[in-house]
């Protein structure tokens, strides 16, 4: 898998590009970097920067300087990658990457454009000048919600976005094969953290039909066919993943939440749920069985989903803040906690 190899300031004149021409970038070099990241936004990219030092491995040179010299462009590199809190040679994923941009710097002020130049010689970009970089966030761009679920709504609301959403002909043909996959497998694959997914849904009552993913639509099918075997398998898989808008198709991958890189802390879960409830990948129970061990063993989400770390952070988003909120004040994920005792009734679990 190649890495793309990128000055931080390009980025963000990417960005900007889009608060002066909504369509797409002018310059080639950014035209390049937007499609490549459009035929893969996983693709892993690499923030390389003249950083000198103990970094100089990674130094790429001043070929890309700009017109206001060398010291401006690495001074607007190292200022990114300060409010990233990334270092150089720093490799994401370009859709993570771009969501922590979109978090982080809100303004291209204090980086590619100064208040005090009294010298003359830091003057800066007159993009920014023009704020076409917040310009691109607020009007063009769909900016940084809380969910990718929600970045997807902002898509099809007509918002712009670097990235190219699935189709909606895709999405729905995928629904349907899917489903029919479903219906007839001897075995469900499903990765296992989203078991408990499916409680809260349940809870909520999110009935079928549903939009993004087949969960709804798998747990009436188990309460009505309880002996349905249900395999625990890795990744966004197909059989239940097929119709969500972030799947990342191409390497079965979850880009849900965390701006963009969901499943690396879904692996996670995925994995503290099997070490709770003794199994491992390719386990295979029935329904029925399958759910009255997890409501033995888990009683409450929180050693399941709470992540505690600093922020940013690739393992930090909504469900893992509001898990880690509840096991500081040593509460429980209501939702579950309500979701698992209906299941349990429409199961017959005691």
């Amino acid at each position: 898998m190649d890495i793309l190899k990128i000055r931080p300031y390009r980025l963000l004149c990417l960005i900007c590009s889009f608060g002066d021409n909504s369509c797409s970038p002018r310059d080639e070099g950014l035209e390049q970097i937007l499609e490549k990241i459009r035929e893969f936004p996983s693709r892993p990219v690499m923030l390389v920067c003249n950083a000198g030092d103990m970094f100089s491995y990674q130094d790429p040179g001043n070929k890309e300087d700009t017109l206001k010299g060398s010291d401006f462009d690495r001074l607007r590199d190292l200022e990114i990658l300060h409010k990233l809190d990334l270092m150089p040679g720093a490799i994401l994923p370009a859709r993570l990457l771009l969501f922590r941009i979109f978090e982080q710097i809100r303004t291209s002020g204090g980086i590619c454009g100064y208040e005090d130049t009294a010298t003359g010689k830091w003057i800066g970009c007159e993009k920014a000048k023009r704020e076409s970089y917040e310009k691109a966030l607020k009007n063009v761009l769909a900016g940084n919600p809380d969910c990718y679920r929600d970045f997807y709504k902002l898509l099809k609301d007509g918002k712009r976005s670097i990235f190219i959403e699935r189709k909606e002909e895709e999405l729905d043909e995928e629904k349907k094969k899917s489903l029919e996959e479903m219906f007839k497998a001897e075995e469900i694959s499903v990765r296992p953290h989203i078991l408990l997914c499916a409680v809260e849904q349940y809870a909520e009552g999110l009935n079928p039909p549903f939009e993004n993913d087949n969960l709804p639509e798998m747990i009436q099918h188990i309460i009505k066919n309880p002996g349905q075997k249900i395999k625990l398998v890795k990744g966004a898989d197909w059989m239940i993943c097929a119709p969500c808008p972030v799947r990342d198709t191409k390497l079965n991958a979850c880009c849900l939440a965390v701006k963009g890189g969901g499943g690396l802390s879904n692996q996670l879960r995925d994995l503290r749920l099997l070490k709770a409830l003794g199994l491992k990948f390719g386990d295979s129970m029935k329904a029925k069985d399958l759910y009255k061990l997890i409501f033995d063993r888990v009683k409450t989400t929180n050693e399941i989903c709470t992540f505690e770390g600093i922020y940013p952070s690739v393992w930090q988003e909504r469900c893992a803040a509001d898990n880690l909120k509840w096991t500081k004040e040593a509460k429980e994920n209501e939702l579950y906690k309500k979701g698992r005792l209906m299941l349990m009734e429409a199961f017959g679990i005691k």
